[in-house]
């Protein structure tokens, strides 16, 4: 099954669900990147299946934040810092080909997501100890403490959400998902401008308008009557980062950034998308069409 995104309908094929009398739960894939999303469908009421999307998703992200600390904490200088997140790499792509395998079912669910919340919660640990010891000069690496804190929120929030989930209760808030994600987003922004080489003056003042644009959606994002503006600069985001994607996989973008890390922020762009249709198809409202 295959729906085309717009005007509050989604594009994806489904991956798993379940139906019944009391449940109504689809896991959809979108394949449009490197790497796959996987997502609940906006129909989705059903709190494990909801749950065992938010698992696969983000195993597979914090199993990649994962990775890129541990390329930017150096072997030579850190290697206890460095083995760590090595360590946690493995545990998290361990956890998302657990999760990519199980049914949507209570019990496999359930033991799933207290194991990666486990995990979860000793990954961000990990993060904000590498914070406090860069803060305080007694190890110094390459990664931006701003990037640290960016992903360890990341971490918190699935966590969060993944007990709301395990409680049967699922709670889609516009105003808590914008105020999250496009916090998120104005990050992702300055992160590429700060990749970019320093000739990519065009793509780097794209990035810094991306920024600015998600820092005044955050302070400010009424609805136009029941129009909710938002989704389509989200749209322009997931198509700049896509852009972004081919570009540097095709060297065409001089960069640090590697296909990985853009394809990465992508997918959470996609993701942002789905949650906030989500909340609005729950509150009746309209996503803005192009």
């Amino acid at each position: 099954m295959e729906m085309e995104h717009g005007m509050g309908m989604e594009r994806g094929k489904t991956f798993r669900e379940t139906m019944g009398p009391e449940r109504i739960g689809r896991i959809i894939v979108r394949e449009e990147g490197r790497k796959p999303a996987y997502l609940a469908s906006m129909d989705t009421t059903d709190p494990y299946t909801l749950a065992l999307a938010n698992a696969i998703f983000w195993t597979d992200q914090l199993a990649e934040h994962s990775k890129f600390m541990e390329m930017l904490l150096p072997i030579e200088d850190l290697p206890a810092q460095h083995e760590q997140a090595v360590k946690f790499r493995g545990v998290f792509e361990m956890l998302h080909e657990r999760a990519m395998n199980i049914e949507i079912e209570e019990g496999a669910v359930r033991e799933l997501s207290n194991e990666a919340i486990s995990q979860t919660e000793l990954l961000v640990k990990f993060k904000r100890d590498l914070i406090d010891q860069q803060a305080t000069g007694k190890i110094h690496s390459l990664l931006w403490p701003t990037f640290l804190d960016h992903i360890a929120r990341e971490g918190e929030r699935f966590v969060k959400q993944q007990k709301m989930f395990m409680d049967g209760k699922y709670e889609f808030d516009r105003e808590e998902i914008i105020d999250f994600w496009s916090k998120i987003m104005w990050e992702h922004a300055a992160f590429i401008a700060h990749l970019l080489d320093p000739e990519e003056v065009d793509l780097i003042n794209q990035a810094l308008d991306e920024n600015v644009k998600f820092k005044q959606i955050q302070k400010e994002h009424p609805l136009e009557a029941q129009t909710d503006p938002v989704p389509l600069d989200v749209d322009h985001t997931i198509d700049f980062k896509m852009a972004a994607v081919k570009g540097i996989e095709a060297a065409e973008i001089k960069s640090i950034i590697t296909p990985e890390l853009a394809d990465h922020v992508r997918r959470e762009a996609v993701f942002f998308s789905n949650e906030l249709r989500m909340a609005d198809m729950i509150a009746n409202i309209t996503p803005k069409a192009a």
